[in-house]
């Protein structure tokens, strides 16, 4: 298998391998996932599990097509610490969501989807897209000659911490939240959690989520100095990750679905208008605007 340069954000300096296999994995895996919900009476029980874990299998699978195209190659720095750091993110995210939905047995945003066909398969197609775009950064990284990736410098340092403490702020609030769960039980659904991570702002955990990919953006970049398609096209990652976050399946689903169940709750309407909806921050006083 030879190189080439056909990654979307190689220029002439980094030769790379071709990202249509790892694109292609990702898709296999999710009609795979599809096919099995259907069998299985339309069930969402494995779609978060598939859709974070494809993240790691999509980085290995580059990374070993990666050192076969350039035999005697050593991984760069920068390309150890992308997979480790996705690895770690896909296995802890996707283990955490499949408990979970064991744990509490559905998951409400599947309700109405997959009652029909048509939507629940859009859903699965939205989730390899999702996989291809977000994971870009990371799979032109894997994909490069690792003779020819630049030397780790401060930007990547800067990228780094940012992961850190994104990273951080989703397992910590997510594990907050699941121990709040249990000790509430089936009461949950009735009352919300306001301490912890959850009292600096009310998605501690989509914070995390966004700014470690907006870290992993920062590392991926630098190997491809001078590239208009790194600088601006790696930014549909954490740009589509707050996106997703804020607009489609994350905050602005679940304002709606607290507005209903909390109507009349003058405690809750207290919560949020004293608590910062995305970026951790101190409490606003009850008169505040939101």
């Amino acid at each position: 298998m030879g190189a080439s340069t056909s990654s979307p954000a190689a220029t002439a300096a980094v030769a790379s391998v071709p990202l249509l296999p790892t694109l292609a994995l990702d898709a296999a895996v999710n009609a795979a996932g599809y096919a099995q919900a259907v069998l299985a009476g339309n069930s969402e029980r494995y779609y978060d599990l598939l859709g974070a874990s494809t993240f790691a299998l999509c980085s290995v699978f580059t990374l070993v097509r990666t050192l076969l195209a350039f035999p005697g190659a050593e991984v760069a720095a920068r390309q150890a610490y992308l997979l480790a750091t996705t690895a770690v993110w896909s296995v802890r995210l996707s283990g955490f969501l499949f408990a979970r939905m064991r744990r509490l047995g559905e998951d409400s945003r599947f309700e109405k989807l997959k009652r029909s066909p048509v939507r629940f398969a859009v859903v699965w197609i939205a989730q390899s897209v999702w996989i291809g775009v977000v994971g870009l950064p990371v799979y032109s990284v894997l994909a490069a000659d690792p003779a020819a990736v630049p030397k780790w410098n401060w930007v990547d340092t800067v990228g780094a911490g940012m992961w850190a403490v994104g990273f951080a702020f989703e397992v910590i609030a997510d594990q907050q939240k699941a121990a709040w769960q249990k000790r509430v039980g089936a009461d949950r659904k009735k009352k919300f959690i306001s301490t912890g991570l959850w009292s600096l702002c009310r998605y501690p955990n989509y914070f995390g989520e966004i700014l470690l990919w907006f870290g992993t953006y920062l590392v991926a970049r630098n190997t491809y100095p001078g590239s208009w398609g790194a600088k601006y096209g790696f930014a549909a990652s954490p740009l589509l990750t707050a996106f997703l976050l804020t607009r489609v399946s994350g905050i602005s689903l679940q304002e709606k679905q607290a507005k209903l169940r909390f109507a009349g709750n003058a405690e809750y309407a207290r919560y949020v208008a004293e608590t910062s909806t995305l970026v951790p921050w101190f409490k606003r006083t009850s008169g505040a605007r939101k």
